[in-house]
């Protein structure tokens, strides 16, 4: 799935260069959310999987030293798909207020008048 993600956003940010309009910006927007979606649920699934590993290896383990361990584990690195979050909030904060969607930037917009 991240292989995939990370496929089709470059494709995506390809076409916008090659000249693409607020289409391409608002499919980078959707598959950037899918990317941060995409890395939530791999730290659950590898936080679900390093925890069952380390309870096969020593089932009275407890807390914090269980937690800790999972967390540091090497296979499945528990923590790696947040990369693939972060990835993603990157690209969300890049295509926010993105000029080719055509909005008005807050800065721009005229002052308010009353209160």
């Amino acid at each position: 799935m991240p292989v995939v993600l990370i496929g089709l956003s470059l494709l995506t940010i390809v076409s916008y260069l090659f000249g693409g309009g607020a289409a391409s910006i608002r499919l980078l927007q959707g598959l950037m959310a899918l990317c941060v979606l995409a890395g939530v649920l791999g730290v659950v699934l590898h936080y679900r999987g390093s925890l069952e590993f380390q309870l096969e290896i020593d089932p009275s383990q407890r807390g914090w030293d269980l937690f800790s361990k999972v967390i540091q584990a090497k296979a499945p690195p528990t923590l790696a798909p947040g990369a693939m979050a972060q990835l993603g909030l990157l690209g969300l904060v890049y295509a926010f207020r993105h000029p080719a969607l055509g909005r008005a930037v807050a800065s721009e917009l005229p002052a308010s008048r009353g209160v």
